[in-house]
């Protein structure tokens, strides 16, 4: 997939079709859907999904795709039909794969020189609502909402996350874990002080 693509009539997946993904993704389920194109055309593939992310206000779901034997990523709201596949069986990811990471490179992303994993210790619809479309990617864990995305400085990118307004989990890399807590410590020392020690809080 590509950003070429023109624009489609919807954007907004069926929701049956996105839980019925999301389950045999968690459960390690091969699937039979029925996928359009955004040329229009209609085809029939037995696809191993992997996992759904969140990107730019889209679903897109990645997986194993039998027809070419090979993982690819498809948009949710272009399946227009799923249902159990013949052998049930599902294929397990690679060693090491990622849902968001391989939507990133579908989609040929490079913003930022940094890439960091934060764990969000909150509901992936309360996340899409705080997050803006195209910021990060975004996917259910069992822990939480994993968030991916680039940042250009970790100071920039601790004070985003400081506000977001939800416990989280700085997966990678250390520098973004020590500017967060740097941030907390400046934010401890403004309640201490009732908020005279906000003017502060700068960037680095």
């Amino acid at each position: 997939m590509t950003r070429t693509q023109p624009p489609d009539e919807a954007t907004a997946p069926d929701p049956r079709i996105a839980l019925d993904l999301a389950t045999a993704a968690r459960d390690r389920r091969r699937v039979r859907i029925t996928y359009r194109s955004w040329r229009g055309e209609t085809s029939t593939r037995d696809l191993d999904p992997y996992g759904l992310v969140l990107h730019g206000g889209r679903w897109y779901v990645s997986g194993l795709d039998s027809r070419r034997a090979e993982i690819r990523v498809f948009r949710v709201d272009r399946v227009r039909s799923l249902r159990p596949a013949a052998d049930p069986r599902a294929t397990e990811p690679p060693p090491g794969y990622g849902p968001a990471a391989q939507l990133a490179s579908a989609l040929g992303e490079v913003a930022g020189r940094h890439r960091v994993r934060v764990l969000l210790h909150t509901t992936l619809e309360q996340a899409a609502h705080r997050i803006p479309p195209g910021a990060a990617t975004l996917v259910q864990t069992a822990e939480g909402v994993l968030l991916e995305a680039r940042a250009e400085r970790f100071d920039t990118m601790a004070g985003y996350l400081a506000g977001l307004g939800c416990p989280l989990t700085v997966h990678h890399p250390a520098e973004l874990r020590e500017a967060l807590a740097r941030w907390s410590d400046r934010l401890a020392s403004s309640a201490a002080s009732g908020g005279r020690d906000m003017g502060a809080v700068r960037e680095r």
